[in-house]
């Protein structure tokens, strides 16, 4: 349960039956009637049951009547009475009436009086403890802390090798120092205590048996040595150890070994001491080795009154196995609101500057102003000016930890207004105080965030095709974002945040003229000339068809086409015609341009005799035999296919317009955003070979029609296409938005160091009202005069005051290609074309394509004779099936954007 309340009237009898009629609290100024809100399941001591239109009533043989209820949730204000009406099934004199307030981590809080229980309805009121402040009536609030472990730089980082006998000769030194291997050969040893006095010669290092040679300060990861050994194999062992400068306390072993055998000058070995860490170690009196852990870290609570603090701090520890975690918690009040005596900033007021420097208090120390400025999207500034107490050098401020507070004088504790590192450091020469220029490494944290937490804490949508893979997570997020109304920012704490532009997860402030620095209050409204009223959202996704096409080539004739026709008196009519050739169909259907031959039928004709006379007193004979048969053929039957591909193009015009603000201005005002989706197929392997799949041809692979795979792969997927549309529809929609919110209103107070850009305002004045995120939160602090002023920009769009929720968009349904082919697409031509007669036309190539053949009778010497051969032609692929496609789709999309209070009195 998240926070429960159970109210009780005990009686002190068990043969009394309490009935509670009504149970109220008083919570957050009003009363509030719980009567009838459900018992908790598991509650200690629910002995009453609820019946509708009576109450809680009582079990007879119990000593109270008890109603333990789920009925807080976990932002409830504590109650401050309770009010329960009550009576008994006879008069009791001295009656209890109490209430438990359960908190979500187990904790409670108790309230109750005495008082006399009738038969009739009595109300009895009493206060619940005042002091009790706890969960879940005040969440507890989650502290994430970044532990941040410095690398030291140790005085001497020493190497040494050992062998049994023999000499040890190194002849190359390699450190890894921040991933790159560096040669450190030849690099004189340091002085010191320490060194081994190992130098380097014209043929190396030579350790002999146990040497050891010393490098200069340095942070490494990795050793990497060439070596060999004269003599018989052994095994060499190196070290590698670090050594304080002033202790004589080493860090480590970290060790590597190897066999020496066969290893001389010409073929040395190469060895690597790996995973050499020396974080977080330094030297203490020669004693055990320390772990630090520097936590700079100022705990803000809100809401002011939470009780609980949970510090989600993980510790990892391989060596030593004991450490101390010093935690200093400090509690002050809450900040005043605006109105209600905010932080004085009068001179020589109440107040005070604090900033640490590297771990370093410089309060005291500073001079002139202290600003700061934090802005959405963008790294926030901070500049200081302090007058040293020792000499610095100045690059060695650069990269240095700030934090920048402001406290009440009488106060402790300071509430934190900005976290960055030096970014510049520069001095006056005159005076010698030193201003520090300060960010707060934006650009890369934003880059070392990771995605899953841009995705989580942005939400949105996005899309590689629209602007390109990002080059580094900053990128990423700064193209996210671009999806819906929010802006970020690393707030004071040094937190990473996303900010929504409104609602209830920003804390909601209304301040009025006279809580501003008179004269402060300024006004924009937002630019006509910068207003979108549409978008049209332009998307070609394009992709390949891969089509495979079946046709068949048939033809046939009787064997009365080719006889002669021969008269009553045996004589003939007309001469018979050369033969159809099996051998003809072969070499004809082998082969045909662009097809693949899948499949053949040759009909032949019968081997027989035929009397074509009158009768047979009157023969004419006309035979084939069997031998011929074979040779000759009636017709055939023949099935081809083929394959290609065909790129289509879905073309997507998606209009955006906002309906109002076209009517508000008066004309539209647009503006063209894109990107294309396609997906790559290489098509050159599938082209030149029918048998890999997707539709591979094969011998006896018979079919007519068309059969067609589009190629849409993972990554260019319609799914992908779509996500590529609503990603674009959202952009072009926060283009939109975004055009109307450039409206400021500007004004300063007495330095507020609560207020952030995650505080959404009302400002309130005689003239105007006006509402909105704040977009940008300046600081100065005047050391000299004592002045405080936080000065703030509000961003606002157009006046109504009116929430919207982000579309759902309805995409429109894919492109159809409604071309059909004809049936003529599947099959082949083949006409019959007889020579030899006087009637016969001309011969013509291009265009008598099939069987030409001849009459036999070559009397006629002004006939016409044609080639005596069959000839198919394929189909021809029409331009709608061969050539890209472009299929348009067009939609349109009235919106409805947010609006702000924005009020002229």
């Amino acid at each position: 349960m998240s926070g429960s309340i159970a109210f009780g009237v005990s009686p002190g009898r068990d043969d009394v039956i309490v009935t509670i009629e009504k149970l109220e609290a008083f919570i957050g100024g009003v009363w509030i009637d719980y009567t009838g809100a459900p018992v908790v399941e598991e509650g200690e001591s629910n002995f009453s049951e609820y019946v509708p239109g009576v109450g809680y009533v009582g079990q007879l043989g119990e000593w109270w009547c008890d109603a333990h209820l789920e009925a807080l949730s976990p932002a409830t204000p504590l109650p401050a009475q309770i009010r329960i009406t009550a009576r008994g099934s006879e008069a009791v004199p001295q009656v209890e009436a109490y209430v438990n307030v359960y908190g979500a981590d187990g904790s409670s809080v108790w309230g109750g009086t005495v008082f006399e229980l009738g038969t009739s309805p009595t109300v009895v009121t009493f206060d619940v403890e005042a002091g009790f402040v706890g969960p879940p009536w005040q969440p507890p609030i989650e502290l994430p802390i970044v532990v941040t472990v410095a690398r030291p730089v140790m005085g001497y980082v020493q190497i040494n090798a050992s062998a049994p006998s023999g000499e040890v000769i190194v002849t190359k030194i390699e450190t890894l120092q921040d991933g790159v291997w560096v040669d450190r050969t030849g690099e004189p040893e340091p002085a010191g205590q320490h060194a081994g006095y190992i130098e380097h010669a014209p043929g190396g290092y030579n350790f002999g048996r146990n040497g050891i040679h010393t490098l200069s300060p340095g942070y490494i990861t990795a050793l990497r040595l060439t070596w060999y050994r004269t003599g018989g194999g052994v095994t060499v062992s190196f070290d590698v150890l670090a050594r304080d400068v002033a202790e004589s306390y080493f860090l480590g072993l970290f060790s590597a070994s190897a066999g020496s055998a066969g290893s001389s000058a010409a073929a040395p070995i190469v060895t690597t001491v790996p995973g050499i860490d020396f974080t977080g170690f330094s030297v203490v009196d020669a004693g055990d080795p320390e772990l630090r852990i520097a936590l700079p870290v100022l705990v803000s609570v809100t809401p002011p009154q939470a009780s609980r603090i949970v510090l989600p701090v993980r510790v990892q520890v391989a060596t030593p196995d004991r450490f101390v975690l010093p935690v200093d918690v400090h509690v002050a009040a809450a900040i005043a609101a605006p109105g209600a005596s905010p932080w004085p900033a009068a001179p020589n007021g109440a107040w005070r500057a604090v900033v640490v420097l590297g771990g370093e208090d410089i309060s005291t120390r500073l001079s002139g102003r202290v600003s700061v400025s934090h802005g959405d999207n963008q790294a926030a500034t901070a500049e200081f000016s302090m007058l040293p107490t020792v000499a610095y050098e100045l690059d060695q401020l650069i990269g240095r930890p700030v934090r920048i507070a402001f406290a009440a004088r009488a106060n402790p504790v300071a509430y934190t207004i900005y976290t960055g590192v030096v970014d510049v450091a520069a001095i006056d020469i005159n005076t010698g105080i030193i201003t520090c220029r300060c960010h707060d490494q934006l650009q890369e944290r934003a880059a070392n965030l990771s995605r899953d937490w841009i995705d989580a804490e942005v939400s949105g949508s996005w899309h590689v095709a629209i602007d390109g893979e990002p080059e580094n997570n900053r990128e990423y997020l700064e193209q996210r974002i671009q999806s819906v109304p929010a802006s970020y920012a690393i707030d004071p704490l040094g937190v990473f945040r996303v900010l929504p532009w409104r609602g209830a997860e920003l804390r909601h402030e209304t301040i009025g003229a006279d809580d501003c620095v008179d004269g402060s209050l300024s006004l924009d409204m937002p630019s006509r000339g910068e207003i979108v009223t549409r978008v049209e959202v332009r998307s070609e996704y394009r992709y390949e068809r891969l089509r495979a096409r079946g046709a068949r080539a048939q033809y046939q004739q009787p064997v009365t086409f080719f006889q002669p026709v021969i008269s009553l008196a045996g004589s003939a009519v007309r001469p018979g015609k050369q033969m159809l050739m099996t051998a003809m169909i072969q070499g004809a259907t082998d082969s045909i341009g662009g097809w693949m031959l899948t499949g053949r039928e040759i009909d032949h004709p019968p081997a027989r005799t035929w009397n074509l006379g009158s009768s047979e007193l009157n023969p004419y004979i006309w035979y084939i035999t069997a031998a011929a048969a074979p040779s000759f053929a009636l017709g055939f039957r023949a099935w081809f296919a083929t394959r290609w591909l065909q790129t289509v193009t879905e073309d997507y015009t998606l209009t955006v317009v906002c309906p109002a603000l076209e009517a508000r201005l008066g004309v539209p005002v647009s503006e063209q955003i894109g990107a294309s989706l396609q997906a790559e197929f290489d098509g050159a392997d599938w082209s030149s070979d029918s048998s890999i799949a997707p539709l591979p041809i094969a011998d006896r692979a018979r079919f007519i029609g068309d059969r067609i795979v589009a190629h849409q792969p993972d990554g260019a997927a319609p799914a992908d296409r779509d996500a590529l549309l609503r990603a674009l529809l959202d952009r072009a929609r926060m283009r939109i938005h975004g055009s109307t919110r450039t409206g400021r209103a500007a004004f300063d107070l007495p330095l507020r160091p609560d207020l952030w850009l995650d505080w959404h305002i009302t400002l309130e004045s005689s003239r105007v009202r006006v509402a909105g995120k704040a977009a940008k939160v300046s600081h100065e602090m005047d050391i000299q005069s004592g002045a405080a002023i936080t000065s703030v920009e509000l961003a606002f769009g157009l006046p109504g005051d009116a929430d919207v929720a982000m579309p759902a968009w309805l995409l429109p349904p894919a492109p159809e290609d409604t071309y059909v082919p004809p049936v003529g697409a599947f099959s082949c031509e083949i006409g019959t074309y007889v020579g030899g007669d006087a009637s016969s036309p001309p011969w013509d190539e291009d265009s008598m394509v099939g069987f030409s053949t001849n009459y036999q009778d070559g009397g006629d010497g002004d006939a016409e004779y044609y080639p005596h051969q069959l000839r198919v032609h394929a189909p021809a692929l029409a331009a709608e099936d061969r050539d890209p496609r472009d299929l348009p789709v067009a939609a349109l999309y009235e919106i409805d954007i947010p609006t702000d209070l924005l009020e002229m009195m």
